[in-house]
């Protein structure tokens, strides 16, 4: 899959990070939606497909752990790479045990996310010609 036809969802309560996120990865030829709750994250995913969600740990409602946890129960092969101001190495480890792929502590450069994006790509792609 090229990155132009990748799909990626930001979760975040912070709109104005939520659209910096997007208009970097757009700028790089990557689609981005977003969602500014947990709810309405899980509802996206239940109707579309998307191959990584940027999901922040904090937010009202309900958290990223909790997002995290339910995002694993309708897809398992979405590429989720937490975001957080609050960086505490017991919650990243939580995070990447409980299938997180990455843990990006907030304020974080945007060319370090999009790396981060591209290689989540490059390794989906990856798996996914490994498995056919």
């Amino acid at each position: 899959m090229s990155k132009e036809e990748a799909q990626v969802l930001i979760v975040d309560d912070n709109e104005e990070l939520c659209q910096m996120l997007s208009h970097s990865l757009e700028r790089e030829g990557i689609s981005a939606q977003i969602a500014y709750e947990g709810e309405t994250a899980l509802k996206m995913i239940r109707s579309r497909m998307y191959e990584i969600m940027l999901l922040d740990l904090r937010m009202p409602g309900m958290d990223g752990m909790e997002v995290l946890r339910r995002t694993r129960e309708i897809d398992q092969d979405l590429t989720v790479i937490m975001i957080t101001a609050y960086v505490d190495t017991g919650n990243a480890v939580k995070a990447i045990k409980e299938g997180a792929y990455d843990f990006l502590a907030k304020p974080f450069d945007n060319d370090e996310m999009v790396r981060v994006v591209g290689r989540a790509l490059a390794d989906r792609e990856l798996k996914r010609k490994l498995r056919y």
